[in-house]
């Protein structure tokens, strides 16, 4: 596992599995297709858990998004590319959603 600015990243797996919570890790987070050189494949299980989120762009390429990645926060945006073709149950379970901006399979 590897620290890469506030995120927990398992290089083998190609997944986030954990993102630190302190006063230098941003509240309104971009979770980058790429942690040195690795594609991101998955947003883990409670990766981003109960972590003060406000909103959050997944970048293109991440593919799946594991359950109650994003639960508890207080998330209002959130932007999720085509790539996601998987997204676990609760995933973004007790957030108050002001704004879905693209999310897999709309139309």
């Amino acid at each position: 596992y590897e620290v890469i600015d506030c995120i927990i990243f398992d290089s083998e797996t190609g997944t986030i599995t954990r993102y630190i919570i302190n006063n230098n890790c941003p509240r309104n987070i971009v979770i980058p297709n790429e942690i040195d050189g690795v594609k991101v494949k998955t947003i883990g299980h409670d990766a981003f858990m109960n972590r003060f989120l406000e909103s959050v762009e997944i970048e293109d390429g991440i593919t799946s998004i594991e359950w109650y990645s994003f639960a508890w926060n207080n998330i209002k945006s959130v932007k999720i590319p085509d790539s996601v073709t998987t997204i676990g149950d609760n995933a973004f379970f007790n957030n108050e959603f002001m704004f879905l901006i693209s999310c897999y399979q709309c139309i």
